[in-house]
Order: structure tokens, then sequence, then C-alpha cells
């Protein structure tokens, strides 16, 4: 086992499979790591939150969505992603330590029939930049980790885009890849706070 993360605690924010992808990565990585809501973690060097909602991957066109629809599809997973980065705020407040938000490059990019879903990442990317300014003061930075949907949510079907990774690289995988990646942020100088890092192999080659 790589013991690069040997003791350094981690907590990972829900997350469905992907946030259990990235806890196995961790703890391979030597960490110990618990999972909200299963676990009430106590020491916390790490937080993740993966920005994830499946359900925001069926289509639904600008449009033709109500009011209601908009606060179900946006408005309530973004307050989401704000309740997880408060809580990940009053475990790091007394120590320091980083934040990182796993968001799904569409925020950037836009697709059609995907409004919703494409502003809970971007709404994701403002509150971390946010908290990265006002946070830095009490040693806490705060990235951003872009990933295609099908690294965010597997097996779903939605938004799917022919790949354009680049010949002989490959598209990061959760548990091994980009887990990895997360630990060299671990356990580095906190010297990048406030960005968005591309993690998708090379698919897409803007911020």
């Amino acid at each position: 086992m790589n013991a690069l993360l040997a003791g350094k605690d981690a907590l990972v924010l829900g997350g469905g499979e992907a946030g259990a992808a990235i806890a196995r990565g961790l703890a391979k990585l030597g960490a110990s790591v618990s999972r909200l809501p299963a676990e009430t973690p106590g020491a916390v060097d790490l937080v993740v939150i993966p920005v994830t909602d499946p359900g925001g991957l069926t289509p639904a066109p600008l449009a033709e969505m109500d009011e209601a629809e908009w606060i179900r599809r946006c408005e309530a997973p973004l307050g989401a992603v704000r309740v997880a980065m408060r809580e990940a705020h009053a475990l790091l407040n007394d120590r320091g330590g980083q934040v990182i938000l796993l968001v799904p490059t569409i925020s950037m990019i836009g697709a059609a029939d995907f409004a919703a879903y494409s502003a809970v990442g971007e709404g994701a990317r403002s509150l971390a930049k946010a908290a990265a300014r006002g946070w830095g003061s009490q040693n806490i930075t705060v990235n951003c980790l872009a990933l295609t949907q099908e690294q965010l949510a597997p097996g779903i079907q939605g938004q799917v885009t022919e790949t354009r990774v680049p010949a002989a690289l490959k598209t990061p995988d959760l548990e091994n890849d980009v887990a990895s990646f997360i630990a060299t942020l671990a356990v580095g100088p906190a010297i990048v706070t406030g960005t968005t890092m591309m993690l998708d192999g090379g698919n897409f080659m803007s911020v």
C-alpha cells in the first residue's frame, strides 16, 4: 500500500458511486476515511465533495422547465453543496486543510437541455472561489477538479459525448488516478486555491 496519506483523516461527503470510489482510493493511499451520512467524522484534514446529481442528467429543455422543476434540478442540489461546504469549514476551521469539489466539465462548456445540471456545477465553482478567498486566512484551501459526467456518474446516460482524450492517454479513473491527484494536493504545500483543474485526461482543454 502506498502510504502517501498515512496519518491523514479524510471525509467524503456523499457522491454515490463516485464518492465511494474516491473513498476507496484515499484509503488505499493510507488515509483514514469517513463518509457522510454513514459515519460521523472526528478530526479531518481533507474534505471531498462530489457535486453529483444523477437525476439532473435527464434531458430537460430550459424553455419548458417550470419554476418547481428548476428548484428541484438546480437550486436544491446547489443548496446541498453550500451545506456540505459549511460542514467542511466547521471541521477544518481549527486546523486548516483542503476542500476538494468534484464538478462536471459540462458546467464550463455547456450542453443542450442540461442547463440546470450545468448551473449546479458552475454555481459550485463560484462557491469554491468565494470560500477560497474567505477561508485562506484559516489555512484552508478550496479547489475544484473537473470531471466528465461518465466519471462522476458511471453508468448514467445523459449528455454523452465522444471522447477526445489524446492518443496514448486515458480518462482518469476515480479510485486510482483522481484519488492519487487529490492526495498530492493534500500533502503538498498550500499554494493553490480557488482554481479548477481539468482531470478528464485532456478530453476538454479549457476552464
